[in-house]
């Protein structure tokens, strides 16, 4: 059966321009993988982030860009397929009152 995420379950996710993530399949420790849809092809993927996002290290952020490079050397049918690495910057923000407290 297909899950369509509710619009609360999904503003709980990053939003990444070109994908609708679905849901949370798994996380270790460097990285969380989610199922989402590729809207220009209309397909399911597995879209694999950074845990730290916008506050990993370089060394961190190189460590992530050499294993989608290493896993996108191997073909094997029981190993998932990189097809696509890229840099997306999330920004993150504190709600805050639209009034001065005690106002």
């Amino acid at each position: 059966m297909d899950h369509v995420p509710s619009a609360e379950v999904a503003s709980a996710y990053p939003g990444i321009p070109g994908f609708e993530i679905e849901k949370e399949l798994g996380r270790g420790g460097m990285g969380v993988v989610f199922q989402a849809r590729q809207k220009g092809l209309d397909r399911t993927v597995a879209l694999k982030m950074i845990l730290k996002a916008g506050f990993a290290s370089p060394e961190q952020r190189l460590r992530f860009q050499i294993e989608a490079e290493n896993a996108a050397r191997v073909l094997h049918p029981n190993i998932v397929q990189v097809f696509e690495i890229g840099e997306y910057r999330v920004s993150l923000t504190l709600p805050r009152s639209s009034s001065k407290a005690g106002a």
